[in-house]
């Protein structure tokens, strides 16, 4: 084998046990675990019962395939912010510089977390569809729909679990992940899922409809329904995606090692 395949040997194989370690790791805590898995399929059952008659009202011919687009994305980045959290947490603690002295990939830390939170969000997913099926969620395109849903989601969680673990990684303080809290909640209410583009004003339509939450849900009811999307949302969407990994990319190269060796003691 060659050098680099070799790298990339030791990389997936370091992932993989990275991995296992934190899922191993969040069984010792089984009520968040289910809460992680059960809250987002709630949160839809909350909004259906309480409110889908107004929200029908408001947008007639929606079901509860946007809610629940939008939500297992809201469940995404926020858990993402958690995991990133415990990452931060493990580099102050100085765990990320002892794996540092490993004969490891110095990347299959990250990675490693990454691919558990792929996981967490897949299995979340999963209920969260069956839960809207029950309420009358349309699904044109199949089985095969339903697993370019999940394919589309994984590239998301991932993409967002590589962003905020870098952020873990090179930031000099929590505060950087907590910034990034509000701006998820404010774009929890600036896109397509939770209400038609048409009722925003008219100068805000051409800002939501090019932000990552419009992107992500848009593509993810395509995925379910078929039908004519046209190619604007998933080019945003990996427009979005790409530009992430691209400054993850950039910090983690230029700052993560000083940051993990800083951490030794």
């Amino acid at each position: 084998m060659t050098g680099s395949a070799l790298e990339a040997a030791g990389l997936a194989r370091g992932s993989l046990l990275q991995a296992r370690r934190v899922l191993r790791g969040a069984r010792r805590t089984p009520a968040l675990v289910a809460q992680s898995l059960l809250f987002p399929a709630l949160l839809l059952v909350l909004f259906q019962l309480v409110l889908s008659r107004s929200l029908a009202a408001f947008a007639p011919g929606r079901d509860a395939g946007e809610l629940a687009a939008l939500i297992v994305l809201v469940a995404t980045v926020f858990g993402a912010l958690v995991s990133g959290g415990a990452l931060f947490d493990e580099r102050e603690a100085g765990l990320l510089a002892r794996f540092a002295t490993m004969p490891a990939h110095p990347g299959s830390v990250l990675l490693g977390r990454v691919l558990a939170e792929v996981v967490r969000v897949l299995f979340s997913a999963v209920i969260l569809l069956l839960v809207g099926l029950l309420f009358g969620m349309t699904v044109h395109a199949g089985p095969l729909g339903v697993l370019a849903f999940l394919a589309v989601l994984a590239g998301v969680a991932a993409t967002v679990g590589v962003a905020v673990s870098t952020l873990a990684v090179t930031g000099a303080t929590r505060s950087m992940l907590n910034l990034l809290a509000p701006v998820f909640l404010m774009l929890m209410f600036f896109n397509s899922g939770f209400a038609p583009l048409e009722s925003f004003p008219a100068v805000l339509r051409p800002v939501v409809a090019y932000l990552p939450f419009t992107a992500g849900v848009d593509t993810l009811l395509w995925c379910l329904r078929g039908g004519a999307l046209g190619f604007r949302s998933p080019l945003v969407l990996v427009g979005w995606c790409a530009a992430a990994l691209a400054v993850s990319g950039w910090l983690w190269s230029t700052r993560a090692a000083g940051r993990i060796s800083g951490e030794r003691r």
